[in-house]
């Protein structure tokens, strides 16, 4: 962390002492705002672009080695950036508060590319405000007892940043949450907001020698929630990848022996035990996880 960065952490620190109440929740996301428009104005290419930019050099902040190097023109001139830190910080003493008070807290990189109107129109993207998904799952919650041992599993079929998942995990701690979305870039968002609030995300195992980190709660697969077999369980295991092999060609679907692409080629043949295809019906319920396949294989695996 640079020097600039120290004295704003501590002036933070100032301020909330002398102010008691919730940290600013227009803060982090303004932080994103100064530096989409210092990318921009390095890059001059659209807002969407320099989205994805800023995006991908927040993964690499966190310590993310991605596959993808698409900001790499923009790293010279970013090198000294002390915003990448200064943002995590703001959101994570803003998200810390709602965890103690139990209200809403916002997710700034959706809430950003909301704001540049640069949503993928193609796929009709929406993302629920963060005070209507505290409220949902409040209400989703109410009658759901939360389990000593074992985990309950969640699954967001079309997470978008995983605002419902973040939420989720920040207010249940045993609980592990799927999230798919045909998007990858949503799925690259949903992932990082996860990484950078690992505290919550993070499926650790506390014994009275040792605590150890198994996994994390927050799982993702990349590709048609209509389609994918979520029952099987290697589906899942690209979870943390930023780049997975496509979904069509890579993951089994429901019903079928193969892929997506295997699936065409075969003739579209009827699949077993799902009628025509369109008519897929899911279980969303919650359910504890050691009696779900893909959250107990994937228990000892890494995220």
């Amino acid at each position: 962390m640079g020097r600039k960065s120290r004295l704003k952490r501590a002036r933070r620190a100032e301020l909330m002492k002398e102010q008691p109440g919730p940290p600013m929740k227009r803060e982090a996301f303004n932080i994103l705002k100064s530096l989409h428009q210092t990318i921009q104005n390095h890059c001059h290419e659209n807002s969407r672009r320099c989205w994805e930019y800023m995006v991908e050099m927040i993964a690499h902040s966190t310590g993310w080695k991605t596959e993808t190097c698409e900001s790499k023109h923009l790293w010279k001139a970013m090198a000294e950036e002390t915003r990448f830190a200064e943002f995590a910080e703001a959101w994570l003493e803003e998200v810390t508060y709602a965890k103690e008070n139990r209200v809403p807290f916002s997710e700034p990189i959706g809430e950003l590319l909301e704001h540049l109107e640069a949503t993928n129109l193609h796929f009709d993207q929406y993302f629920t405000p963060m005070s209507v998904v505290r409220t949902l799952n409040e209400i989703n919650f109410m009658d759901i007892e939360q389990p000593k041992t074992g985990y309950l599993q969640g699954l967001d079929p079309c997470c978008g940043t995983g605002r419902f998942m973040l939420d989720a995990l920040v207010f249940n701690d045993r609980l592990i949450m799927g999230s798919l979305d045909i998007d990858l870039w949503m799925q690259r968002v949903a992932k990082i907001n996860a990484r950078i609030l690992a505290q919550w995300t993070t499926l650790y195992e506390k014994h009275h020698l040792w605590d150890a980190m198994l996994a994390g709660r927050a799982r993702f697969i990349w590709g048609d929630s209509l389609l994918v077999d979520l029952g099987f369980s290697p589906n899942w295991s690209l979870s943390w990848h930023w780049t997975p092999q496509h979904w069509q060609s890579d993951l089994k679907i429901e019903g079928y022996a193969g892929n997506y692409n295997q699936w065409l080629e075969d003739g579209k043949p009827r699949r077993d035990g799902l009628g025509a295809p369109g008519d897929i019906q899911f279980d969303y319920s919650m359910k504890k996880g050691k009696e779900d396949s893909w959250g107990k294989t994937l228990l000892s695996g890494t995220g």
